[in-house]
């Protein structure tokens, strides 16, 4: 499986966030990718390993800023576009 079949879709806005790095603790970032987005440890370690890249599209403001936040907290690198 591709890296394009492991970016989550939504349909609520036109935000894109992109994993830019992982930062020092990979397990950590995986365990709230997970969480905030209910993904699978697999979907999550593609995602992580994959960055720098595009990992969630089709987000409305609030969602990818709170997502945003969440990955930034433990430690990650996140852009939205």
């Amino acid at each position: 499986m591709g890296y394009k079949n492991y970016i989550i879709k939504k349909n609520t806005g036109s935000r894109n966030l992109i994993l830019a790095d992982v930062g020092d603790n990979k397990a950590t970032v995986m365990a709230t990718l997970r969480q905030v987005t209910g993904i699978s440890y697999d979907h999550a370690k593609w995602i992580a390993d994959a960055a720098p890249a595009t990992f969630m599209t089709g987000l409305s403001d609030d969602e990818a800023n709170m997502t945003k936040k969440a990955l930034e907290f433990v430690g990650a690198k996140v852009e939205i576009q």
